[in-house]
């Protein structure tokens, strides 16, 4: 595992947390993302949330998971997008 977590313009070293947005390709487009790179080495997961626009439990689910975990408490690295579908959820 590598100390830095990166996806496109967002970037975490070891023990943190980021949250922001990253563009889609070369579209207007952004999807909001946590990356959450832990304090000890281990496996990469992500983790998405609103394939469709309207799931909106997903999508609640995966912010509030972005907000309560701590990169203190993390084994690898964690990455949520929520939601994909950011047109759709807007919609």
């Amino acid at each position: 595992m590598s100390e830095k977590l990166t996806i496109g313009n967002l970037n975490a070293n070891r023990c943190e947390k980021v949250q922001g947005f990253v563009d889609v390709g070369t579209s207007n487009t952004k999807m909001p993302v946590t990356l959450i790179n832990g304090k000890v080495s281990g496996k990469t997961i992500l983790i998405t949330a609103g394939i469709h626009g309207g799931e909106y439990p997903c999508i609640q689910t995966a912010i509030e998971l972005g907000q309560e975990l701590e990169p203190e408490d993390v084994n690898g690295q964690i990455i949520i997008v929520h939601p994909v579908n950011t047109q759709g959820f807007e919609a």
